[in-house]
């Protein structure tokens, strides 16, 4: 049991709440499902900063951190992930606290963004979702 324990919190957030696939295919290394959720936390944080506008400061973070953070080196890199908001010009501390407000990926508590995401998904009738949930 411990062993399964351990393997879903590599692949999940908040206790088994939100999970994602480990997109590299290796369990034991490299990148995990549970980074894959932080990094979809913090792209639904950008687009419900700036889509509103038009949206260019979350293409341009998208476009940068694919271009530079997507190898498995860098894609949990605090440095390259700074680097790509810093050239999209994010406001860190509103990403910081949209991130904050919804939910903490840590503890077993709902994540408002996610949760909404989940129940739209269900009331239209998607079958396959494309984000990381």
């Amino acid at each position: 049991e411990n062993a399964v324990d351990e393997y879903c919190l590599d692949m999940c957030s908040t206790g088994g709440r939100y999970c994602a696939n480990d997109p590299d295919g290796d369990e034991y290394s490299g990148i995990q499902g549970f980074d894959v959720v932080k990094e979809s936390l913090r792209r639904e944080c950008l687009w419900r900063i700036y889509g509103k506008d038009d949206g260019m400061k979350w293409w341009e973070y998208v476009s940068n951190f694919n271009q530079h953070c997507l190898p498995e080196k860098t894609f949990t890199s605090q440095d390259c992930i700074n680097n790509a908001l810093s050239v999209a010009g994010v406001d860190s501390t509103k990403l910081s606290e949209c991130e904050e407000k919804t939910g903490n990926l840590y503890e077993d508590t709902p994540n408002k963004l996610f949760d909404t995401q989940i129940r739209d998904r269900q009331r239209s009738g998607i079958v396959r979702f494309t984000g990381y949930l």
